[in-house]
C-alpha cells in the first residue's frame, strides 16, 4: 500500500516537471525576459503534491499573459484602416431646431410650429412657460389631453381589482414672445426635445401691408374731418342734415376699424407667434379598487337562507292576492251574480227533447207509395 502511495506521488512529480518544463519553453518563445521567473533547478524534479498546484496555477497565469501579450493582430486592422480612409459624414440630430435669420430693420411677422416628442408634458409645459417668460413674452393657451389607449383588470385575491391602464398625453401650447428673441427662445427648447417631428417656421414682410393700413387709416380720418365740417357749415333741411351725420359716424367707424387692424399687425410684428404640440410616450399605471362582484359573492345569502326568503316572497305574494281580491269584493260578487241569474234565467226556457226531436224527424219524413208497398208485400210472401 505505501509502495502505490509512493509511486502515485512520483507519478504527479513527474507529470507536474513536464508541464513547467513545456509551459518554460513556450513562454521563453514569446518572452525571453519571463525565464528568470519561471526557471527552477532541475534537482528539484522530486517535489511534493502542493508545489505541483502552484506550479499549474503559474502555468495558466503566464499561458493567459501569452494571449493577451500579442498585439500584432489588433495592430493590423488600424494599419489597413490608414491604408483606405472612409469619409465620416455627420447628420443634424433629430432635436436639432434650424432657423433662419431674420432681418432687424424690416417689418416681419414671424411664425413657427413646432411638433415633437418630450418625456413628461407637464414638466415640459411648466418649463417652455418659464422659458417663455424669461425671454419677455407670454403663453397664450395651454392646452393637454390625456387619451386612454387600453385597460385592464384583473381580480386579486383580496377581494380588489388591480387596474392596469396605458395612456398618451398631449400638450397644444401657444406662445408669443418678442421678435428678436423668438431664435434664442426656440434654440432653448432642444433639452426638452426627444424626437422633432416637425417643424415650421417663417417669416412674412409685411412693410407694404402696414403702409397700406395706414394710408387707409389717414383717408378714413381726412373724410371724416371733412364730413364734420360739411355738417357744421350745411344749412339744408333735416333729411340732409342727418344723412351727413349717418355718413360722418361710418366715416369714423371705417377710421377705426383700420386703426385697429393696423394695431393687431403691429403687435403681430411686435411679438413673434409660436405654436407647440408636443406628445409623451405611453404611460403605464396601476392602481387597486374594491371588487363589486366579490362584495356580492362575500355578503351572498347561502341555500337556507334563500328558500327561505324564497318561501316569504311566495306567501307574501299569496297575502297580496288575497288582499286584492278583499279590495274587489263588489266586482267579484256581481259576477258571480250575473253568472246565477244567467243560469236561472235558461232553466225557465222550455227546451226541445231528444224525444221530441226524433218524433219531429219521423213526421217530416215522406211516406212511402202504396205501390212500393204492394211489391214488398209480394216478397215477403215468396
Amino acid at each position: 500500500m505505501k509502495i502505490n502511495k509512493l509511486a502515485l506521488l512520483v507519478s504527479i512529480a513527474l507529470l507536474a516537471a513536464c508541464g513547467g518544463e513545456s509551459a518554460r519553453r513556450d513562454m521563453a518563445k514569446v518572452e525571453p525576459q519571463t525565464q528568470v521567473a519561471v526557471e527552477t533547478p532541475t534537482s528539484q524534479a522530486a517535489v511534493s503534491v502542493p508545489e505541483t498546484v502552484v506550479s499549474a496555477s503559474a502555468v495558466m497565469a503566464m499561458a493567459a499573459e501569452r494571449d493577451t501579450a500579442s498585439p500584432e493582430p489588433a495592430e493590423a486592422a488600424p494599419a489597413s484602416a490608414s491604408a483606405s480612409p472612409v469619409p465620416i459624414v455627420s447628420a443634424s440630430a433629430p432635436t436639432e431646431i434650424i432657423t433662419h435669420a431674420v432681418s432687424s430693420t424690416r417689418p416681419m411677422v414671424i411664425t413657427a410650429d413646432l411638433t415633437f416628442r418630450t418625456p413628461d408634458v407637464r414638466k415640459t409645459a411648466l418649463a417652455i412657460e418659464q422659458l417663455a417668460a424669461k425671454q419677455g413674452g407670454f403663453v397664450v393657451s395651454n392646452q393637454t389631453n390625456t387619451d386612454m389607449v387600453s385597460s385592464q383588470a384583473f381580480e386579486q385575491s383580496d377581494g380588489m381589482l388591480l387596474i392596469i391602464e396605458n395612456y398618451v398625453s398631449k400638450t397644444d401650447l401657444l406662445v408669443r414672445v418678442p421678435r428678436q428673441n423668438a431664435q434664442t427662445f426656440l434654440h432653448s427648447l432642444q433639452p426638452h426635445i426627444d424626437l422633432l417631428q416637425a417643424q415650421n417656421f417663417s417669416a412674412e414682410d409685411v412693410g407694404s401691408l402696414l403702409q397700406r393700413q395706414l394710408l387707409a387709416a389717414q383717408r378714413e380720418q381726412q373724410r371724416s374731418k371733412d364730413l364734420g365740417h360739411l355738417n357744421q357749415y350745411t344749412r339744408g333741411n333735416q333729411d340732409e342734415r342727418r344723412a351727413t351725420i349717418e355718413a360722418q359716424y361710418q366715416a369714423k367707424e371705417q377710421e377705426d376699424e383700420a386703426r385697429i387692424q393696423q394695431s393687431e399687425l403691429q403687435d403681430k410684428i411686435k411679438f413673434a407667434t409660436i405654436n407647440l404640440h408636443f406628445s409623451q410616450p405611453e404611460q403605464l399605471v396601476k392602481h387597486t379598487k374594491p371588487n363589486p362582484e366579490a362584495a356580492a359573492r362575500e355578503h351572498r345569502p347561502s341555500f337556507w337562507q334563500s328558500a327561505k326568503l324564497a318561501m316569504l316572497s311566495s306567501w307574501n305574494a299569496i297575502l297580496a292576492i288575497v288582499l286584492f281580491l278583499l279590495n274587489t269584493w263588489f266586482v267579484w260578487a256581481a259576477i258571480v251574480g250575473g253568472i246565477y241569474g244567467i243560469r236561472r234565467y235558461r232553466q225557465r226556457v222550455p227546451t226541445i227533447t231528444e224525444f221530441e226531436v226524433q218524433e219531429w224527424t219521423a213526421e217530416d219524413e215522406p211516406k212511402p207509395s202504396r205501390r212500393r208497398n204492394k211489391f214488398k208485400i209480394q216478397r215477403d210472401d215468396e
